[in-house]
């Protein structure tokens, strides 16, 4: 077993986390594209939109922790609608949303990254759902064809802390942080 020292350095990424229902039919979208090209990378990572990722001590944690907490419970709940597809130049095959979604979900992404904790961060630069990463162009032209037609919705009401576990190659959620936000409407 490893042990992990507080002074040890480990990779973490803020991320948004749908509903089981969303990560379920993402997941279906994903599963159907596997038995039509193989495995690929992303194949079995669960559905998120990353806000960003970053290194940090295994001691400094708790900074994040604390800002998301605050974050949080100063945001009220968004919906969310995914209605489409693209690819990406890098060989990602994604769901985008729709515009109104889009630039909500950036001006949410640009308040957080305005004042979370000091650090290099790669922050995302354009939400979205990933079906798939490092596709042929072959592999491309089916995931168009294959998965033409999208139509997500839920609710943004949480961001996720997660850890990267080296050993499965995946990230580990570590803390939830629900959005509690009340704003009353006059």
């Amino acid at each position: 077993m490893v042990q992990i020292t507080e002074s040890q350095i480990e990779t973490y990424s803020v991320v948004i986390h749908p509903p089981d229902e969303v990560i379920s039919a993402v997941a279906a979208l994903k599963q159907s594209l596997e038995q039509k090209i193989g495995w690929y990378h992303s194949v079995h990572s669960l559905a998120h939109i990353t806000f960003n990722i970053f290194k940090a001590r295994v001691s400094a944690i708790s900074q994040w922790e604390a800002y998301l907490s605050d974050f949080s419970s100063n945001h009220s709940p968004i919906p969310l609608h995914f209605d489409r597809t693209e690819s990406f130049s890098n060989g990602s095959f994604v769901l985008l949303a729709n515009e109104p979604t889009n630039l909500l979900l950036k001006e949410t992404m640009r308040d957080f990254n305005n004042n979370r904790p000091k650090g290099a961060v790669k922050k995302s630069q354009r939400p979205h759902l990933t079906i798939a990463r490092k596709l042929s162009a072959e592999q491309m032209a089916i995931a168009t064809e294959l998965i033409a037609n999208v139509n997500i919705h839920f609710t943004l009401d949480r961001l996720v802390l997660r850890k990267l576990n080296l050993a499965r190659g995946q990230y580990d959620i570590i803390a939830t942080f629900p959005f509690n936000c009340q704003r009353s409407t006059l």
